[in-house]
């Protein structure tokens, strides 16, 4: 700024009129300066105008921004819960037939293990070449495995044992359905 003063100076030294005297010149050098001044101090007013409007204008689009995305979460957050709710009803119906088809399983398997605790029916379960006769019981190779049995005995000893197998098989279908399906 201080090597183009003088240059200025110099312009205005040859434009002014040659009929201007230098007192003359330095009131139009001042006026020129609160011109000059004037004009850059409303170019700032009108800047800072400017970018204030510019600002509000971006806070307000920010806050267009901001209640769309809330709308937008808030849909979306309404929608997952319906259709997590819509699963879990789904869910709980799924458990309740499970429990019921659990329970009627039950139910069936204790009447079968009472029956052939009671000895009825044992001959459906266990058909093996000792019973209904008293040939003895022989194993591949032809070897005597045991004493043989009567069709009596037979009954009463393959009826506990079923009855116990059944049991278990039970205990366990029932522990292995009710892990897959969950609490």
């Amino acid at each position: 700024a201080a090597r183009r003063a003088p240059r200025r100076a110099a312009a205005r030294a040859v434009a002014r009129d040659r009929f201007e005297s230098d007192e003359q010149a330095a009131v139009m050098g001042e006026l020129e300066r609160a011109l000059h001044n004037a004009r850059i101090k409303e170019c700032t007013e009108k800047g800072h105008a400017k970018l204030q409007e510019i600002i509000d204008d971006g806070y307000d689009q920010l806050d267009t921004l901001s209640a769309k995305s809330q709308k937008n979460v808030q849909l979306q957050t309404d929608s997952l819960l319906r259709s997590l709710s819509v699963e879990h009803d789904a869910l709980e119906a799924k458990i309740r037939l499970g429990r019921e088809r659990i329970n009627e399983q039950k139910k069936r398997y204790a009447e079968v293990a009472r029956d052939i605790d009671d000895g009825r029916n044992a001959h459906l379960f266990f058909k093996n070449n000792a019973l209904g006769s008293d040939a003895p019981r022989t194993t591949t190779s032809g070897r005597k495995r045991r004493a043989p049995r009567t069709y009596n005995q037979a009954r009463e000893e393959d009826a506990g044992a079923t009855g116990r197998m059944l049991a278990a098989c039970l205990m366990a279908f029932t522990s292995v359905y009710l892990s897959l399906i969950g609490p």
